[in-house]
């Protein structure tokens, strides 16, 4: 892991979490030696680090380690920055969506940004899954995807076998992203279903849903996080959220993840 100085410090704290993998236990550690090394004028921290002191796991919810990066840049003298794709803040209406997330920005700074009432609260919310014998799958894609890490190693990619005229799927060029459009106003209750590749890596692999008003759009509402558990079920749509934002964006935490088929289903 590599810092340099020049008006102020840069950490690639991505790269930092996606060594640490699943174990956080040493997060608060890690991150404390981190910055006192560099304010110390080191500017090189290596991640072996994370490797030697990641031996069990945590159950920290994901605003703990959001809390503990924040407030030791802030003991430390760094000003912490949280990269946005439009999950945390509406862009928009310039409010924090998270309730939970805005109290700890207010905390760590001292500010007193209002708190929207409609704020929702981090965590994965059970998803009701509808059974597929109630429904027709009226819409089907069917190729390859796969999620980028970000590197020659895992460069992602896109291949199209086949898609129903009236289903539009796209891939950002970076391949972080897969957006899918129809006209969702002719469903009465529409659900979407997706097969992944049939390896560790997909099979094991969470699943990002999100609506927004145009393909690799900014501003994402409505995001869903099903773990494994969503994989070949028929995942419900909000009818309501579509009317504005006919946009899917879909994709997983895992690089290297591969969807091979999407598929749109509605009422029989």
């Amino acid at each position: 892991m590599h810092a340099w100085i020049d008006t102020g410090v840069y950490f690639n704290l991505w790269l930092f979490m996606k060594k640490a993998g699943k174990y956080f236990w040493a997060w608060t550690l890690v991150l404390a030696l981190l910055l006192s090394s560099v304010k110390k004028g080191n500017t090189t921290v290596t991640a072996k680090v994370v490797y030697k002191t990641g031996k069990k796991k945590t159950t920290k919810k994901l605003v703990v380690k959001v809390e503990e990066v924040m407030t030791y840049s802030a003991k430390s003298g760094f000003v912490p920055v949280m990269w946005d794709t439009g999950i945390w803040y509406d862009h928009i209406s310039g409010e924090m969506k998270y309730k939970d997330i805005a109290e700890i920005f207010n905390k760590v700074t001292g500010s007193k940004g209002v708190i929207s009432d409609s704020a929702g609260t981090t965590g994965i919310p059970s998803i009701e899954y509808v059974p597929e014998d109630g429904l027709k799958t009226v819409y089907k894609w069917e190729g390859s995807w796969t999620r980028t890490e970000g590197s020659e190693a895992i460069p992602g990619g896109y291949e199209l076998k086949s898609c129903d005229d009236r289903l539009n799927i796209q891939s950002n060029s970076a391949f972080l992203q897969l957006w899918a459009n129809t006209d969702w106003s002719a469903l009465s209750k529409p659900c979407i279903k997706i097969t992944m590749a049939n390896d560790e890596v997909s099979q094991n692999a969470d699943l990002q849903v999100a609506y927004t008003t145009e393909a690799d759009g900014p501003d994402w509402k409505g995001a869903m996080n099903p773990q494994t558990d969503w994989i070949g079920k028929c995942i419900p749509l909000n009818i309501e959220l579509l009317k504005e934002n006919k946009w899917l964006m879909l994709s997983s935490n895992k690089p290297g993840a591969t969807i091979i088929k999407i598929e749109i289903l509605d009422a029989k």
